[in-house]
């Protein structure tokens, strides 16, 4: 039985929050302009590896825009807290997992502030055994470079780690280092497949969703 489970974060652990389809300040559709410039600018290159400056290619963009830098980073811890929401379900199924006895770690792409932001704010350190996150690697999925360097992290053979992930290029990048590979599509296949590779029986999702949250936040 596998004993060691990986997991991506955005799309499987976390979702999009409200932040892109409100209105603040500007429309919403001002904020998702800005990202698209801001993942386009030049200078983004090598943020998710952790060999740019993601803040500051943020307050350059909204510079652009009139913004100050103090008012940037305003914008920024915003974004963060409203750009994405915690599945409080699958956040709970990962700590009834560890007490289960089974290690489960975090394997994302983030750049620097999202990954402090995940690690500090959200409790993600306390959360996993281990956090596996790009800007701290050097490498982003699906690139070869990121699995291997948490196959050469983990004290297991990479056949007996699962590794769940929501997009199939970064399922199949791992399949091909050794890891079995698992595509995330929802809870309830998500149950399934943890309990044939490992044997635990995760509790079927009940109770206030914003409780087991606050129970992990």
């Amino acid at each position: 039985m596998i004993r060691t489970l990986l997991f991506d974060a955005d799309g499987v652990l976390q979702h999009h929050g409200p932040f892109f389809d409100e209105d603040w300040i500007w429309p919403a559709e001002q904020h998702r302009e800005l990202f698209r410039r801001i993942w386009a600018h030049p200078k983004y290159e090598g943020c998710l590896e952790g060999r740019g400056d993601f803040t500051g290619v943020c307050k350059a963009v909204l510079a652009e825009s009139g913004w100050s830098a103090c008012e940037a980073d305003q914008y920024l811890d915003r974004w963060m807290r409203r750009g994405l929401e915690p599945d409080a379900i699958m956040l709970g199924w990962v700590q009834d997992l560890r007490a289960a006895g089974l290690a489960c770690h975090l394997a994302t792409n983030q750049e620097d502030v999202k990954a402090e932001f995940l690690e500090r704010e959200l409790g993600y350190d306390e959360a996993f055994d281990r956090l596996f996150v790009s800007c701290r690697l050097g490498a982003a999925k699906p690139e070869r470079r990121f699995f291997e360097a948490v196959a050469a992290a983990l004290p297991v053979p990479p056949q007996e780690v699962a590794f769940f992930d929501d997009k199939p290029e970064n399922v199949q990048a791992a399949i091909d280092v050794g890891f079995i590979g698992r595509r995330f599509t929802d809870r309830e296949s998500f149950a399934r497949d943890v309990e044939t590779l490992t044997g635990v029986t995760l509790a079927a999702a009940q109770g206030d969703p914003a409780k087991v949250r606050a129970r992990l936040f």
